[in-house]
């Protein structure tokens, strides 16, 4: 069995925790450390008893608590070798004690415990930007946020998760008439930026054509999106194709703390 803890997801903050019979691992920690110990708190989660933190890339959504979760606890740190350089200077260079540092690369898995965690490769203005499939006897999750789009790789992942965390980060009206400067709109709907309702709905459309049911959309934008439009867009998309919407768990990682936990 796993538990999914989609404790903050969007671009005030993201961070995961999930946890098998005989491990936890932390995704990312884009909160203050005080909001991260906080939510450990509220979900009864010793924060040293976390068996590693995985960052996904270096924006400060994904590592804002990075630095004192690190010289507090020393936790092994899972990334890549170049998102490692990217933070050091601004999280770790000043530290006494060297980060316990592991280097992860794409699709080669790593065992933690009863746990298998396989980074893969996505698309983001990032520097090498990650995704995680986390398995346990038989179980699996996916998380795939903060991704211009979904290639064969990638659906290949999510394909074999009984539950996937997919990005529904915009609607394309509300971007394209919302506040943002033009660039940062481009950059948004780009290959390096992140997924809308509509590419979110047909990768959710492929993924129920062979028989996947189970989905949380995470990462919402809370400018150019909204969680009623996100949810509209798949069940629209779902029920145009003929399929009935209420086989279907359409959940919601929310932006602010939640101690929803998901179960596989």
């Amino acid at each position: 069995m796993l538990k999914l803890y989609p404790l903050f997801s969007g671009s005030s903050g993201n961070m995961y925790l999930i946890e098998s019979e005989q491990a936890k691992i932390l995704i990312d920690i884009g909160v203050t450390y005080k909001a991260a110990i906080a939510a450990f708190e509220h979900i009864n989660i010793n924060v040293d008893e976390i068996d590693g933190l995985f960052i996904t890339h270096e924006h400060v959504d994904h590592t804002r608590g990075i630095g004192r979760l690190i010289k507090k606890h020393n936790m092994p740190l899972y990334t890549t070798s170049k998102t490692y350089e990217s933070l050091y200077d601004k999280y770790f260079s000043k530290l006494e004690k060297t980060p316990n540092f592991i280097s992860v690369e794409y699709d080669n898995p790593i065992s933690i415990k009863d746990i298998l965690i396989e980074p893969f490769k996505v698309s983001h203005d990032a520097v090498m930007p990650v995704a995680y499939k986390i398995s346990s006897k038989g179980k699996t999750i996916t998380i795939a946020t903060d991704l211009g789009y979904v290639d064969e790789n990638i659906y290949s992942k999510l394909k074999l998760a009984d539950l996937s965390v997919i990005e529904a980060n915009y609607d394309p009206n509300l971007l394209m008439y919302g506040p943002y400067p033009f660039s940062t709109k481009m950059r948004i709907q780009g290959e390096l930026g992140h997924l809308s309702n509509i590419d979110t709905s047909k990768t959710i459309l492929n993924l129920a054509k062979e028989g996947k049911r189970n989905f949380i959309l995470g990462h919402i934008s809370n400018n150019n999106n909204n969680v009623e439009q996100a949810i509209f867009e798949v069940n629209h998309t779902l029920q145009q194709n003929g399929f009935n919407t209420n086989e279907f768990c359409i959940n919601i990682a929310t932006r602010d703390f939640s101690d929803e936990v998901y179960l596989v």
